[in-house]
């Protein structure tokens, strides 16, 4: 009967979840804590000058010229890992790249030039050298490809953190003053290569937390143009990763979480037994996936706790805000008088609140001027995480009552017998102030206009007689409304010419 240290690098058989895709190769896993022994360990490409000056410690001793990467692997191959190691360089002469490598499957061999793994340089000072310039800080990059000799110090010295090309895929770089190391300051490292991430800490700080599809392949240390490096300490264990999104929301909106990483579709398939712990008092165990709503704002810790074999367990935390919701109240739905304005407001006009009115508008008021028709206002407003949405119904009183009544006849036949010889709207009990009556064929032209309420046409233009079909007539004319404030009305229709 094999022990369990003995079953942590075999081939595995495992169910397949829904949406999961796995590829066959040795999945390295640890009891919950596996020490380092170096002797077991890799010098590649046969480079002599890394030596191991105790089962937990490595150093590499001597520079390589020409200048080339230097790397210590592992005889192992890892994924879904948190490894933790020291380390420290005591050269006080020399402030170049010193790092680790995930995932790494090439070069192996003396003279190997392709290049296959994930790696996270590390600079002391920003310097150019061998025409490329290094930035002082942290480059993690992924390399895939063939790498000749005069090509080594652009893709290593130069860092190249905003420019992807066949061979170099940069994921993430944190560069700047204070970003590099010191000669003689000893830095503690906690690295999760995951399937579907990668999270890197710097003596417990958070340095990258990146999604990243990851393959399974080696671990190791590495320097470059740099030696008298120490490496020392390395543990690593079984690690899990949770995918939740997103983690900040307003208190309507609710948290996905999954034990798949939907960008990768994949998870660590030697996960036993998990339980959600959301941070409210709700938890919930072996669920692949799901939705979580908090009913009240605040911060709060979701943590899923992984169970692997033997007993041993990861959690991964999540931290969740809630913003509490808010409101806007445009008022109620208003009557209007004719051609009235209204004035609204949806907010404060500050930072991180936005609006967007129906009437295109994206300020904090929007005043609406001379209102002829009923309509719908409506804005939609943004204050950080959360959202809200009001509309006001306003209804416009059409039917004043008229101080000026007019009839409008339909037919005339303008043939000179002293009846119906003038088309001529007639008002009653006064005339208006302000008055228009336009004439139209059926082409749309105007044929006859007069602004005298006394003045009719007599079906001609221009003198001659136009001939007995159907025209458009248009009305303009003045009445006051309830606030004797003077409006203008419009009468249209058509009109018989008898002939």
């Amino acid at each position: 009967m094999k022990t369990f240290s003995e079953l942590l690098y075999l081939p595995f058989i495992v169910a397949i979840l829904p949406g999961m895709l796995l590829t066959g190769f040795n999945t390295a896993i640890a009891q919950c804590t596996d020490t380092a022994d170096f002797n077991d360990w890799i010098p590649a490409q046969g480079n002599q000058y890394w030596q191991v000056t105790s089962p937990v410690e490595v150093e590499e001793v001597e520079e390589i010229f020409p200048l080339a990467p230097s790397f210590f692997i592992s005889n192992k191959e890892f994924i879904n890992t948190r490894f933790s190691f020291d380390v420290i360089s005591t050269n006080g002469t020399d402030d170049d790249f010193i790092g680790f490598v995930l995932g790494y499957n090439n070069p192996f061999s003396a003279g190997s030039t392709s290049y296959e793994f994930i790696l996270l340089d590390w600079k002391a000072r920003a310097e150019t050298a061998f025409s490329s310039f290094g930035d002082e800080g942290f480059t993690l990059a992924e390399f895939h490809g063939n790498i000749y000799d005069p090509q080594l110090t652009s893709y290593f010295w130069g860092h190249h953190g905003s420019s992807p090309n066949a061979i170099y895929s940069p994921i993430a770089h944190l560069y700047g003053d204070n970003t590099g190391w010191q000669t003689g300051k000893s830095y503690h490292f906690d690295v999760i290569y995951s399937s579907g991430s990668i999270k890197i800490d710097l003596d417990g700080n958070r340095i990258f937390d990146v999604i990243h599809c990851n393959q399974p392949g080696r671990f190791g240390f590495y320097t470059y143009s740099q030696h008298n490096v120490i490496f020392s300490n390395l543990t690593w264990s079984a690690a899990a990763d949770a995918f939740i999104s997103p983690e900040n929301i307003c208190m309507d909106d609710s948290v996905f979480f999954s034990l798949e990483d939907t960008a990768c579709h994949t998870y660590n398939p030697l996960i036993q037994n998990w339980t959600w712990f959301f941070g409210d008092g709700d938890s919930i165990s072996n669920i692949f996936e799901g939705t979580h709503y908090y009913k009240s704002p605040g911060d709060y810790e979701l943590k899923m706790v992984a169970e692997f074999p033997g007993g041993c367990k990861d959690p991964v935390t999540k931290f969740i805000h809630v913003q509490a919701p808010f409101e806007i109240d445009l008022g109620p739905d208003t009557l209007l008088a004719l051609h009235s304005s209204i004035s609204l407001t949806a907010g404060p006009d500050q930072a991180g609140w936005n609006y967007l009115w129906s009437t295109g508008s994206m300020l904090n008021e929007v005043t609406l001027t001379d209102l002829t028709r009923d309509t719908v206002i409506r804005v939609y407003v943004t204050r950080d995480l959360c959202s809200a949405y009001d509309e006001i119904r306003v209804t416009i009183k059409n039917e004043l009552p008229p101080t000026i009544q007019v009839n409008v006849p339909s037919a005339f036949s303008p043939d000179g017998d002293g009846k119906n010889d003038i088309f001529l709207p007639v008002f009653q009990d006064e005339f208006p102030e302000e008055y228009s009556l336009s004439v139209f064929n059926r082409w749309g032209q105007q044929i006859f206009e007069s602004i005298d309420p006394e003045v009719g046409w007599d079906g001609t233009q221009n003198g001659n007689a136009c001939p007995g079909e159907v025209y458009v007539y248009l009305i303009k004319y003045g009445v006051l409304d309830d606030n004797s404030s003077e409006i203008t009305m419009v009468k249209k229709g058509t009109l018989l010419l008898l002939r």
